[in-house]
């Protein structure tokens, strides 16, 4: 049998004398200074109701608070993901209501200490979330996640500066269903792997696993679904592929 044995299981939290709230964490990376840096939101308790924010928190190798910021506008975020990027700031995504249309989908970039660079909100029809963001080399992002407007998934290059450069999407020819996607990893010919879940092949709607291959400008390369005859639901959550080495996919 094997015994899991735990290096350190803190908690962290905002709160201050007039206001509560709720922290939750969604998404971890490790910096290269060793540090680790989370992502999620936090639910504060206003007389007027609840509000979430941006939440992020960096600490130590051994769990010891570093910081922990929020951000937020007027009304809803949430944060998914968040990466390093190369000159060592922080990228979050997720999601805003801010805008009156649904979700948008919003995007902050702070420096090493949590001040932030920039916030930007890419406001479209219909509910449109990020989910997970990597580093590119050029010091911008990729981001992928899913709208609502196409029922499909995307994949969207953004610059240092938040400007996009060009987005994607990848939905069922056929109509039958909803692509989405929950993770995307950068392969090594500079390519991206995107993995999520689709409903489009079954009849009742089941949910399964779902890849998508690119080349280094998102054109589609292949896409696959996998899947049994029972619901595969946990999928909707985070799932992740990376490539193995004889290029391959896990």
């Amino acid at each position: 049998m094997l015994n899991a044995q735990s290096t350190f299981c803190k908690a962290y939290g905002l709160r201050s004398d007039s206001i509560v709230s709720n922290d939750l964490s969604e998404d971890m990376v490790r910096l290269d200074n060793g540090n680790l840096a989370m992502c999620g939101r936090t639910t504060y308790n206003y007389a007027t109701g609840y509000r979430d924010d941006f939440m992020l928190t960096v600490t130590d190798s051994t769990g010891n608070l570093v910081w922990m910021k929020s951000y937020g506008l007027s009304a809803i975020e949430v944060a998914y993901g968040i990466c390093e990027t190369a000159d060592a700031d922080l990228v979050a995504v997720g999601y805003t209501t801010s805008y009156g249309l649904g979700k948008d989908i919003y995007v902050v970039r702070t420096d090493s200490m949590g001040n932030i660079l920039w916030a930007k909100a890419f406001v479209s029809p219909g509910d449109n979330a990020a989910y997970d963001v990597q580093p590119t080399a050029d010091n911008g992002v990729i981001i992928g996640g899913e709208e609502q407007e196409l029922w499909s998934a995307f994949l969207m290059k953004v610059d240092s500066s938040g400007n996009i450069a060009w987005v994607k999407n990848y939905y069922d020819n056929n109509g039958n269903g909803s692509f989405g996607c929950r993770s995307v990893n950068i392969n090594a010919d500079g390519g991206y792997i995107l993995s999520g879940w689709t409903d489009a092949l079954s009849l009742n709607w089941d949910i399964d696993l779902l890849l998508i291959r690119t080349d280094s400008v998102g054109e589609l390369l292949w896409s696959a679904a996998y899947g049994t005859t029972y619901d595969e639901f946990w999928l909707m959550k985070k799932s992740s592929a990376v490539e193995i080495a004889d290029s391959g996919f896990v």
